[in-house]
């Protein structure tokens, strides 16, 4: 027998505008000039930098240093900053895509993401999301290598609008499973039906 979650009822929100990265809380949102120069000298001597080099002992695997190195923060519709964001909670929401990377662990930002309905941008070499066993990612997400880095601005570029909306529309169904608080929460229903896909997988039933 197959576990599934309970889809629930789709919610309508407000459209995104740009692709939105956070860290450590700060009084700005912006890097002045130097401060940019400053990283950009740092990963430009850095190996693990490269997009084409994995550095599985490097903190985010060297994938947040090449996104510095590909000097995103000059797209005009992307806001890729050194530190933190302090409208976060009014940038998610109105974003089109969140980027997401690992650090020195697995972080909240993907559940952030999910909750605030802002469509995650998975740019990381094989790494394990939550609810795999149950969950489309493929269809609320956007799963791209570190290699695939210096493509990031015109792939998402080239992602439709009705493909976003698509994408949407299968993030409202799911996103009450990353959600604990009641009534809206459904991650311990979730958490049990992926529980129950593996015990079933194991053979332990």
């Amino acid at each position: 027998m197959r576990h599934s979650p309970p889809p629930p009822p789709p919610a309508l929100r407000t459209p995104r505008s740009s692709l939105q990265t956070q860290d450590n809380h700060r009084a700005s949102g912006t890097d002045t000039k130097a401060t940019k120069s400053k990283w950009l000298q740092r990963v430009a001597q850095s190996r693990c930098a490269q997009p084409d080099v994995t550095c599985r002992g490097a903190y985010s695997m060297g994938v947040r240093q090449a996104v510095w190195r590909q000097r995103l923060y000059e797209e005009p519709d992307m806001r890729i900053v050194s530190a933190g964001v302090p409208d976060y909670l009014d940038a998610v929401p109105n974003s089109k895509f969140c980027l997401h990377t690992e650090g020195n662990g697995w972080g909240a930002r993907v559940v952030d993401y999910m909750a605030m309905e802002c469509l995650p941008l998975m740019l990381n070499d094989r790494m394990l999301f939550p609810y795999e066993n149950v969950l489309p990612w493929k269809e609320f997400s956007l799963h791209l290598e570190k290699s695939q880095i210096p493509i990031l601005a015109s792939t998402l570029r080239n992602i439709s609008e009705s493909k976003q909306q698509r994408m949407r529309m299968a993030l409202r169904l799911y996103k009450r499973g990353f959600i604990w608080w009641r009534p809206e929460g459904l991650a311990y229903e979730f958490t049990l039906a992926a529980l129950g896909q593996r015990v079933e997988a194991l053979g332990l039933q």
